[in-house]
């Protein structure tokens, strides 16, 4: 009986602490949000009393686990031990680490210590110097691809070597780890980390949790265990591969589609990348029109038009307009749209003041950067197509546009075509000279790949999938069909099945090979921003879906999991403005960042379909089948295993696994939140249908705040809004 109560009291405990941890780190990332990260920090990240507080939950959960050792498997204890070791590391790294910055100069002394993070100086048993820096680019354009420095280090006894380090790549010398932070002219700054016992100590802690997670999956016997391995195989499987119509008035002058569609192949720098115009002008469409054609327009023939027929299109209700304040000094009413001529009058500019004095007015320098786009368009300055190589083998290339001088040092023959190419296309275009417009495209093309360095510039199955990509990747119609097919499936429960599976198969393949174009026009796995991600989620929700949809009883799941990938790809068109592919960040060129995004996805994803059965559940009780609880396991596993890859991959980075970045932040709030439910043994409440259908309703709001709200209402290294 006593052996109960203090059970029971240990529970409490235990679960009672880890309650206020959470609501604690909620309050921080709104706290950070109102007064600051310092704020935040001194009051409760780095407060005696949070320390105090995760003692205390790591203490009574250890203890809480070793009187129902009994009740536990093997894996469940080795789970909770390794995340004691997990927290014993991060107290090791808190209480013994040392972290600061180091910047070194070229020609500079070398230094001797570092620059402490809470303030003071660190001496090296060693010291450093920077030989020199290096930058290297995406070919062919002015993009740096990585960042790196080459230092010699001189140890007690005089010998020197010498180092290059870089970003993703930390340079290691007796327990000091280096890593590239920036760069500045002939200067860079390194961010040092001295933790000896603190990385081994959390590493150790990593490899346990993930053993033990995936002994988990086979050592129950439940329907749970036996679904989550299912979930597991086919996670396993996605690692392998590690309408417009004219109005009323008359349309505005353009050049025909033909001719657009062999403008759309010449190469143009745009936004750090060398793309067909075809995909410039698609952007071009979508940031200042919001939409990616105009009246039945190809958005090669917008661009054109603006550039060959400012004329007739000077009067056009082109430019998107957004908020009150813009709206109220262009004198458009509620209209949404304006022409270039309504943003001037015979005083100037006339957004030209409200800009200046309201910097804080995102929708006003929104709108103020889309009449900045457009001007550019109309001036050629937009058109970055003329490639000139710099003066030194490794120096980047220059892109001009029609509205720049080119360098007095060029060939000749060169300099003339540059200053005359656009008069004589432009000739060519007013005398409708269609043939000869074709031929001065030509050259223009022959031009780039002369001056461009060999291999430089895209192929042409690269230039071919990329057009591909640009007339087929949108996600609206797939989109559409899942939300639809979802939906039936929720009205039209256990009938004609093979159809959605066939809906499912279908777009499955489709969306496979949409990421695949993504891919392969990108070079890199699509998941670096917020539109990738929704895309991913679509896909991913589809491969569940078909996996549910195939298993016995699983239909409701899989109609769940179609409603979740239409949700997904809808949300994914809400942000088309960032469907351009492009460049990675040095930073990102990691496959942890592969790992780590796909791994947080599919639990992102299968939280949304538990969420989407627990309605089901409470909406029609007398008709209750689907059994959201199990998916948990699968969901919180694959959620703890992406935050912890995504720990490895910041230590690797930037030094420290653990920063407390709001999205990190709400990400660990929303795994303790659906962790709770996996402890139903111990409370009670959770072995209630309805009590845990609304639990997990309310806990996908988490879910929400974490990929949504840190994006929109917070800010961080992880916002991608």
């Amino acid at each position: 009986m006593r052996l109960k109560s203090n059970s029971r009291l240990l529970r409490d405990l235990a679960f009672g602490t880890a309650a206020l941890l959470t609501v604690a780190l909620v309050a921080a990332t709104l706290i950070e949000r109102v007064a600051g990260s310092g704020v935040a920090f001194a009051a409760i990240y780095h407060s005696p009393w949070m320390i105090a507080l995760w003692a205390v939950t790591a203490g009574c959960g250890a203890a809480y686990v070793v009187v129902r050792r009994r009740g536990l498997s093997v894996p469940a204890v080795c789970l909770h031990v390794a995340l004691l070791v997990i927290l014993a590391g991060a107290a090791v790294t808190f209480l013994s680490g040392k972290q600061g910055k180091l910047t070194l100069s070229e020609g500079e002394s070398p230094a001797s210590g570092f620059t402490l993070d809470e303030g003071g100086w660190e001496p090296l048993p060693f010291s450093i110097a920077l030989d020199h820096t290096e930058i290297e680019y995406y070919p062919c354009t002015p993009t740096p691809m990585d960042y790196a420095s080459v230092v010699m280090v001189s140890d007690a006894d005089g010998k020197t070597a010498s180092h290059r380090l870089s970003m993703n790549n930390i340079l290691d010398i007796q327990g000091y780890r280096f890593y590239q932070t920036s760069m500045g002219d002939g200067s860079s700054t390194l961010s040092v980390s001295y933790d000896p016992w603190g990385i081994g100590v959390t590493y150790g802690g990593y490899l346990l949790l993930f053993v033990s997670m995936a002994a988990f999956f086979f050592s129950r016997r439940s329907r749970s265990s036996r679904l989550s391995r299912k979930v597991a195989a086919v996670v396993l499987l996605l690692f392998v591969p590690v309408c417009a119509s004219a109005g009323p008035t008359p349309v505005p002058q353009t050049i025909p589609r033909p001719l657009a569609a062999r403008l759309g192949k010449v190469n143009v720098c745009w936004g750090g990348r060398v793309m067909p115009l075809q995909t410039m002008a698609r952007d071009f469409c979508l940031k200042v029109n919001g939409s990616d054609s105009y009246r039945g327009l190809s958005p090669e023939q917008v661009v054109a038009g603006w550039l060959f027929y400012y004329d007739s299109w000077k009067n056009e209700p082109f430019i998107k307009v957004e908020g009150e304040e813009a709206a109220r000094l262009l004198s458009i009413g509620d209209s949404r749209f304006a022409s270039i001529k309504d943003f001037y009058s015979n005083r100037g500019y006339k957004l030209e003041c409200a800009v200046a004095a309201d910097l804080a007015d995102r929708k006003l320098r929104d709108t103020d950067s889309r009449v900045a786009l457009v001007t550019m368009a109309c001036t050629g300055a937009a058109f970055d197509i003329f490639p000139i190589r710099g003066d030194g083998y490794d120096a980047p290339v220059r892109w001009l546009s029609f509205a720049d001088r080119p360098p007095s040092d060029i060939p000749e023959e060169d300099y003339i075509f540059i200053t005359t190419i656009l008069d004589r296309l432009s000739r060519e275009i007013a005398g409708r000279q269609w043939k000869n417009a074709d031929d001065e495209i030509t050259r223009l093309r022959e031009f780039q790949s002369r001056m461009a360095p060999v291999g430089s510039l895209p192929s042409g199955r690269r230039l071919e999938a990329e057009l591909l990509y640009n007339r087929v990747g949108s996600p609206l119609w797939p989109g559409v069909i899942l939300l639809m097919a979802g939906i039936a499936g929720f009205i039209f429960r256990g009938k004609r099945r093979w159809v959605f599976i066939g809906v499912a198969s279908g777009l499955s393949l489709w969306m496979s090979g949409i990421l695949g174009l993504r891919w392969y026009v990108g070079g890199h796995i699509p998941l670096s921003n917020g539109y990738e991600t929704m895309l991913l989620m679509g896909w991913l929700s589809v491969v569940l879906a078909l996996l549910f949809l195939t298993r016995k009883g699983g239909g409701v799941a899989g109609y769940a999991a179609l409603t979740v990938g239409g949700l997904s790809l809808m949300v994914a068109m809400m942000g088309r403005g960032a469907s351009t592919v492009s460049h990675l960040m040095p930073v990102l060129s990691s496959p942890l960042l592969s790992i780590h995004v796909l791994l947080v996805m599919v639990a992102y994803s299968l939280m949304a379909i538990i969420a989407i059965l627990s309605v089901a559940n409470l909406l029609r009780p007398e008709r209750a089948t689907s059994q959201p609880e199990l998916l948990l396991y699968p969901a919180v596993f694959l959620l703890a295993a992406g935050i912890f890859v995504g720990a490895v991959w910041a230590n690797q980075s930037w030094g420290r696994y653990w920063g407390w970045d709001p999205k990190e932040t709400w990400a660990l709030v929303t795994l303790l939140v659906y962790a709770f439910p996996l402890h139903a043994d111990s409370f009670p409440m959770f072995r209630k249908k309805r009590t845990l259908d609304i639990y997990l309703m309310l806990a996908f709001l988490s879910v929400l705040m974490t990929y949504f709200g840190v994006n929109y209402l917070l800010s961080g290294l992880h916002s991608y809004a």
